[in-house]
């Protein structure tokens, strides 16, 4: 950490800084392929799983600041999603998708083959 410094502009240097972070996630889909002439339509739907976790750890030298957070965990680990993709020529690609439960995204995609 740099150039941090307390109320009065003093600078206050860290030691024993520490963060960690990781994520597990595991997924299960289908999809289906339908072909019309020139164009494909491929809807698709999944499930996944993911846990996330941070901790972090900050002390200043002179004992004044202390920072603990341990364990955040991701509160819902389970979602799924919905999506379209629409191929044409098997040179453009457009895809759409809905992700619930554990986060409210959208995701959208556009492809140029050549």
């Amino acid at each position: 950490m740099n150039n941090v410094q307390d109320l009065n502009n003093q600078p206050v240097y860290f030691k024993n800084e520490s963060f960690e972070y990781y994520e597990w996630q595991i997924g299960l889909g289908a999809s289906y392929w339908i072909d019309m002439c020139s164009f494909a339509f491929v809807p698709y739907m999944g499930i996944k799983w993911s846990s996330a976790n941070v901790s972090l750890d900050v002390r200043a030298n002179d004992g004044s600041t202390n920072v603990h957070l341990r364990d955040l965990e991701s509160d819902n680990g389970f979602g799924y999603a919905v999506g379209l993709t629409i191929v044409g020529c098997r040179k453009f690609a457009f895809t759409l998708e809905k992700r619930f439960a554990d986060e409210d995204a959208y995701y959208v995609n556009a492809q140029f083959r050549y």
